[in-house]
């Protein structure tokens, strides 16, 4: 089984409630590297492909 995943800046969240509205599942939180070094959580969003 493959996932589709999609993730978004915690600054916009919009883009997680129009992830939300076309069916991807909120599947956890992943730190992902900024700019600056700095760790960013981001919100993961995965849909189950058959």
């Amino acid at each position: 089984m493959r996932a589709t995943e999609s993730l978004y800046h915690p600054a916009n969240p919009v883009s997680g409630r129009d992830l939300a509205q076309a069916g991807f599942p909120r599947t956890g939180i992943s730190d992902r590297p900024a700019e600056d070094g700095t760790a960013v959580p981001s919100q993961v969003y995965a849909l189950q492909n058959p």
